[in-house]
């Protein structure tokens, strides 16, 4: 009668597991804690405490303009401002939406979660797009060289092999 020794996936090392021919398919804690100790490369830091600071900046930005759409629909600014009440409103709305967004979204870059890795290479190849788009049919501006360039470095930075790693734990 032959004995076999099972090895519990959630507690053995990965490496042993894929010298076994046992892949693990799903993070290990022993995963999670080299995560944990990963060093943030110093690019990482700034970006995510750039994104911070628009995040809690664009929240504010809506919350103002959320206060001047209620000023202006009960006629506090004057009945000359028109509809510019409902405009502020939609603007506010979206702002408040999307400074929650970015909220978490630099909290988990910061965390070096593989998504906000993919997230952030979407969100600057877009811009790209936008800014690309905006000076074929508006004309060039001096704003739009910087609107390429700073998502353009934020880009290269992202693919370099150190920083892919620092994200694909």
């Amino acid at each position: 009668m032959a004995v076999t020794v099972g090895i519990d996936p959630s507690r053995a090392n990965p490496h042993v597991l894929r010298m076994l021919g046992r892949v693990p398919t799903r993070e290990t804690p022993l995963d999670t804690e080299r995560r944990r100790h990963v060093k943030r490369p110093l690019g990482v830091w700034i970006i995510g405490i750039l994104a911070l600071i628009s995040a809690i900046l664009r929240i504010l930005g809506g919350i103002t303009a959320l206060g001047v759409s209620g000023l202006a629909m009960t006629g506090t600014l004057g009945e000359e401002v028109g509809g510019i009440g409902g405009q502020a409103l939609g603007i506010g709305i979206v702002s408040v939406i999307v400074g929650v967004l970015l909220l978490i979204f630099a909290f988990s870059f910061l965390g070096l979660r593989p998504w906000a890795w993919t997230a952030l290479m979407i969100f600057e190849v877009l811009t790209i797009v936008v800014v690309v788009v905006t000076f074929v049919f508006d004309g060039f501006h001096w704003a739009s060289l910087v609107g390429i360039l700073i998502p353009l470095i934020i880009v290269i930075y992202l693919t370099r092999p150190r920083i892919r790693q620092a994200f694909s734990r």
